[in-house]
């Protein structure tokens, strides 16, 4: 089954978020420059894009310790987009996350970073976005997730 409304959703998603194609790099592999780490963060945008336009946002209420791999995916996912987006320029500050949702994400983002240790960023830094460590694992994550709730054909 295809996400309503949206058809051919899998498809457009990897084509979106892909790694690379003939003519342009969609997720810098080095973030390590100002327009690497955009690009990276523009990424983390898309990917949070099209999970809404999907119907899938981010879970309601606190993170509990047992949460599933997928869910946790797509709890930082959405909190690494409001920290991009809404609240602090991609810099990390936990002190000041004004949304309620981003809060309840931060335990999710702990358990992401425990995981994947390129996601660990401490207070005033840019989020690390390593597209292997920290982007693919999101993109994964939240395949995994759409397809859990039958938003994706499994292949």
């Amino acid at each position: 089954m295809a996400a309503e409304g949206i058809p051919d959703f899998e498809k457009r998603l990897r084509f979106v978020l892909c790694m690379h194609n003939k003519t342009r790099c969609l997720v810098e592999p080095n973030p390590g420059t100002p327009a690497g780490h955009f690009i990276n963060e523009n990424t983390v945008v898309r990917l949070a894009a099209m999970m809404e336009a999907a119907g899938m946002k981010a879970p309601h209420g606190e993170t509990p310790d047992n949460v599933a791999w997928p869910e946790t995916c797509v709890r930082t996912l959405f909190l690494l987009r409001n920290i991009i987006v809404h609240e602090a320029e991609g810099y990390y500050w936990e002190e000041e996350l004004k949304l309620t949702q981003s809060r309840r994400h931060l335990p999710a983002f702990r358990k992401f970073a425990r995981a994947h240790g390129a996601a660990e960023v401490s207070e005033g830094e840019k989020l690390g976005l390593d597209a292997q460590e920290v982007i693919t694992p999101l993109v994964d994550g939240c395949v995994e997730y759409a397809r859990e709730r039958g938003k994706l054909r499994v292949r």
